[in-house]
């Protein structure tokens, strides 16, 4: 856990930045008048006050005109200059400028008239200052203006100037240069710019700040004249630290030293580490080197970070850890220990005193070794009997084992073959069989012999004592088979549709009697034949029996024959 204590020096922070200084503005102004053309900056009263204007010197008739309005709409720097638009995080509102006369064109945002025509038409010639209301400048020092802007105009006839007030007199603060209107196509691009107020201005309750422009009648000059918003006056205030710091490891053995590192931010220039159970337990100095702990267990680390405005402490809880370390003793097991050819198996590390590397050595294996603490998926592909080695390191050495002969890898049974004779399958010897047809596991044909097959392919997977299996090539068995062939009778076909047919090779003295059972031994069809009259062959009908398995049971004289047969 992390808990963090910020002391402040100062109630004097309004605004916080992730730098060692923050802007702290106390005084604003964004001319928002909600007036769309024509609004006079003389008619403007804003948060602080009206704005007031000087003209010096002789104008002329129509004089260029400071507005207040959004037809020239403030925006953040970079942006090129617009009419009104909906206020957003770009576009500002309206904007202080100076347009035209209502003789000319009027407000049509920062575009005014050079003049040319005096007698004719109009006569521009323009000198006025418009002027912000008093600002109290008391309590802050080292004072910055910035704004955003827009100008062209025809400097040093047509221009415009930033001046300043101190209570006694006006002076000239700055001549802004034309902003870049590159790409703007006849539109100003807004430009910020920033410059530090007098001296004079620090603690003083009688500050004012005023844009003056000039033109005069020469028909010589280019739009935009001049247009300012987002007037802000700030000052810079040192911010307390925020204590932070990492060290060079946080879990190790006891009587292990480590150094720790200070990441502080805004400039600490004070710090106090503590250290619970560390020797030494405090430290005064920003990077604590060779800070020892000779007892196991988790202690808590706080750093105080102090500068001129205030201090920060940061307490890391159970950040250290300190371990009672010996040398690891080396043990480990395996999912399984013996299989058959071409097995995959896992391996888990079961060694004391904390390692904290592995090698592992799989002789006979893919792969054959490995770094990782529990390696899984290590294959065998060949039979025989193989060892293990694990070596396992923790920061006070190493300690190996190697399990002699701890895998024992089966050779798989040689592949079988199947035979077939008659309505009869048979496997080579094994110790278990399954029985596969058309590649789905026949259920309980698990014997050596599978008997009366349907038509189809077929294939055995054996299993030897070592539980090791193999599968044989797949047989494929065409048309219908003999559900019984021997030397008194054929029976046919498999599987059954209509009728299922005895055909009896020898004559019989008495009849036979043929029963038709499922395999739960439910009799569903039985009678008394005589081969003789029918000719030495019988037509069993079947037709309305279900589909499924069934047994045929065929009894006569001392002869008894049954087999299985399967109704379509």
């Amino acid at each position: 856990m992390i808990k963090k204590i910020l002391l402040f020096s100062s109630v004097l922070i309004l605004t916080l930045s992730f730098k060692s200084n923050a802007q702290v503005i106390f005084w604003t102004e964004d001319f928002n008048n909600g007036c769309t053309s024509d609004c006079e900056a003389i008619t403007y009263t804003g948060p602080h006050g009206a704005w007031t204007q000087t003209i010096f010197s002789a104008e002329g008739s129509d004089p260029n005109i400071w507005y207040i309005s959004c037809a020239e709409n403030g925006h953040t720097a970079g942006l090129c200059g617009t009419g009104c638009q909906p206020l957003s995080a770009t576009a500002t509102g309206a904007s202080l400028h100076v347009g035209s006369n209502a003789t000319s064109l009027g407000d049509i945002g920062a575009a005014y008239d050079a003049g040319g025509l005096c007698g004719l038409l109009t006569c521009p010639a323009t000198n006025r200052r418009i002027e912000s209301p008093t600002i109290n400048c008391s309590g802050f020092s080292s004072i910055s203006l910035d704004f955003v802007y827009i100008e062209r105009g025809d400097a040093p006839n047509d221009d415009a100037s930033i001046y300043y007030y101190d209570g006694s007199i006006w002076s000239l603060l700055i001549n802004t240069p034309v902003s870049n209107n590159a790409g703007c196509f006849g539109q100003g691009r807004w430009t910020a710019y920033s410059i530090s107020l007098p001296a004079s201005a620090d603690n003083n309750p009688n500050v004012k700040i005023g844009f003056l422009w000039i033109n005069n009648d020469d028909g010589v000059g280019t739009d935009p004249s001049f247009a300012v918003d987002n007037i802000n006056l700030s000052v810079n205030i040192a911010l307390p630290p925020a204590a932070e710091f990492t060290t060079s490891s946080t879990s190790f053995c006891d009587s292990v030293c480590i150094d720790f590192t200070d990441s502080s931010t805004n400039s600490p220039t004070g710090w106090t580490w503590i250290f619970e159970s560390g020797t030494p337990d405090t430290v005064y100095t920003q990077t604590p080197t060779n800070i020892c702990y000779n007892t196991p267990g988790t202690y808590d680390v706080t750093l105080i970070a102090t500068n001129a405005s205030g201090s920060d402490t940061i307490i890391k809880s159970n950040y250290i850890t300190v371990n009672a370390c010996h040398l690891p003793v080396v043990n480990f097991n395996a999912s399984d220990t013996n299989m058959c050819e071409k097995s995959c198996i896992d391996f888990f590390d079961l060694s004391t005193n904390s390692p904290t590397q592995w090698n592992w050595y799989f002789p006979g294996a893919l792969p054959d070794t490995s770094t990782t603490q529990n390696p899984i998926g290590i294959c065998y592909n060949n039979y025989g009997t193989f060892s293990v080695t694990l070596v396992a390191t923790n920061v006070q050495g190493s300690d190996s084992a190697t399990y002699s002969s701890y895998i024992t890898i089966n050779q798989n049974p040689p592949q079988p073959t199947i035979s077939i004779n008659g309505s009869v399958l048979t496997s080579t010897p094994a110790t278990a069989y399954q029985w596969y047809f058309n590649n789905t596991l026949l259920p309980g044909e698990t014997n050596q012999v599978l008997f009366n097959p349907q038509p189809g392919d077929y294939y055995v997977i054996i299993t030897d004592s070592n539980g090791c299996n193999s599968a044989s090539n797949q047989v494929t068995i065409s048309g219908f088979v003999e559900l019984m062939h021997n030397e008194w009778l054929s029976c046919y076909p498999n599987p059954v549709n209509d009728f299922l047919v005895v055909k009896f090779k020898k004559n019989i003295s008495h009849d036979a009697l043929i029963t038709v059972t499922d395999v739960t031994g439910k009799v569903f069809k039985q009678s008394k034949e005589s081969s003789a009259k029918n000719g030495n062959e019988i037509k069993f009908d079947l037709k309305k029996l279900v589909g499924g398995i069934y047994f045929i049971t065929i009894a006569f004289d001392k002869e008894k024959f049954i087999t299985k047969f399967v109704k379509q």
